[in-house]
């Protein structure tokens, strides 16, 4: 009870999806999304849906949540792709390297891997994505001093 009200007890279950939540269905989610605009490819929207939906159905104890999730980031990974075939440089072979490293941890726990062993490939995913959209910054707003 808090605050006079009582709230239901999550399923315990729960606490292990706590990792994917957040690195796939929710900032896989936002960053796919991002690309996917960026883009401005229609197709490239399956991205962030398939890991929306997949973190809809891990939070309502649906099957096909893992899935839909690792499908999103092999659509990330194929966005990264045409983008660094578009405009090769450091920070989107590094957005396309986390990316990478995002599948491989979607692969590993679909497989059925536990999450701390899979944490890493998911830490490395965020680490790059955010390293390479700090450098894709700093080519648009350049360097300043201080």
């Amino acid at each position: 009870m808090r605050l006079g009200f009582n709230m239901p007890i999550p399923e315990p279950q729960l606490a292990i999806f706590h990792g994917p939540l957040m690195v796939s269905g929710f900032l896989g989610t936002l960053i796919s999304l991002e690309r996917a605009v960026g883009t401005g490819y229609g197709w490239a929207y399956l991205a962030p849906v398939s890991t929306a939906a997949g973190g809809v159905m891990l939070i309502a104890g649906l099957p096909g949540g893992a899935l839909l999730m690792t499908l999103g980031s092999l659509v990330l990974l194929i966005i990264f792709i045409a983008i660094i075939r578009l405009q090769t440089s450091l920070f989107t072979v590094a957005m396309g390297s986390g990316a990478l490293l995002w599948l491989i941890g979607n692969l590993f726990w679909l497989a059925g891997f536990p999450v701390w062993e899979i944490v890493f490939w998911w830490a490395g995913f965020v680490v790059l994505t955010i390293a390479g959209e700090r450098l894709e910054i700093t080519r648009i707003v350049g360097f300043t001093k201080g």
